[in-house]
């Protein structure tokens, strides 16, 4: 049952900071170099995917946390410092 509520809570986690993501991208992309184009969020949601698969096999779970979590890492740092550096021009 324990399994079950986190795997439910990844996904949840994970799509809300990809929608965010998604949608600031648009905002940010032209004045930062950090943020790529949007077609590169799909690239990072499809490891992440894989990360949350990887986490039901009990033998690959660590894997499977660690490359769910290194996608979810760059999108909040990417934006934390586009955000940062916005700040300090302007």
């Amino acid at each position: 049952m324990i399994r079950i509520v986190r795997y439910i809570s990844n996904i949840v986690t994970g799509v809300i900071v990809f929608l965010f993501a998604f949608l600031m991208s648009g905002a940010l992309v032209e004045e930062s170099r950090l943020i790529p184009s949007r077609w590169y969020y799909f690239l990072l949601a499809a490891v992440w995917i894989t990360g949350l698969f990887w986490q039901i096999k009990p033998r690959m779970r660590a894997w499977g946390i660690i490359i769910t979590m290194l996608p979810t890492a760059y999108i909040l740092i990417a934006f934390y410092l586009a955000w940062m550096f916005q700040n300090t021009l302007v």
